[in-house]
């Protein structure tokens, strides 16, 4: 919460709760962080370009549809107007959250939308090229993952109270108030 505050976010004092403690020992493991992170991968490659059978069957040789949401499944099978191609762009700030969590870059930042470079996902194998995962890829503790998640609910909350009210205006510019929803969704699916 003193992260917001550097940007004159005062966060109410009493939000629910996400979960309960003893909820943190039964976070998602690595390997189902990874297939996500793949799958998302997959949606982002379509979105930048790559033929969506392409993509698809990459995933189903690999059986990783699974982990596809239903409407991401959806925009693979057949990606159809610029409004999904837009919403499925917000992706990469959730699969930048995934990326943090797996340790495969350093820092989840507050601010901006920028994702993560392709070459960091180099050690979970996202296109199926090397055939295999380095096998030291490991979600990082569960407090670092449960303090990110925490300052992102924070934070999602508060860019929610702006959208809704204006309460907190002017809105920091440095603040995307769509990477900040698709990063907490990141890690929150954990």
């Amino acid at each position: 919460r003193a992260e917001l505050a550097k940007y004159g976010i005062e966060v109410a004092a009493r939000l629910p709760l996400l979960f309960e403690p003893d909820e943190l020992a039964r976070l998602r493991p690595a390997e189902d962080a990874i297939a996500r992170a793949v799958a998302l991968y997959a949606v982002i490659a379509v979105r930048e370009g790559t033929p969506a059978d392409m993509a698809r069957e990459s995933l189903e040789e690999r059986g990783l549809t699974g982990w596809l949401s239903e409407r991401e499944r959806g925009f693979i099978a057949q990606p159809v107007d610029e409004g999904e191609l837009v919403e499925m762009s917000w992706r990469i700030e959730a699969l930048a959250a995934l990326a943090w969590a797996l340790g495969l870059v350093e820092e989840l930042p507050l601010e901006g939308a920028e994702g993560v470079p392709a070459e960091v996902f180099a050690p979970i194998d996202p296109d199926g090229s090397r055939g295999a995962r380095d096998r030291d890829v490991r979600l990082r503790p569960v407090e670092q993952l449960a303090d990110r998640l925490d300052l992102f609910y924070c934070a999602h909350w508060a860019a929610r109270q702006q959208q809704l009210t204006g309460h907190f205006d002017p809105w920091p510019a440095q603040l995307v108030p769509g990477a900040i929803q698709e990063r907490r969704h990141g890690l929150q699916w954990l």
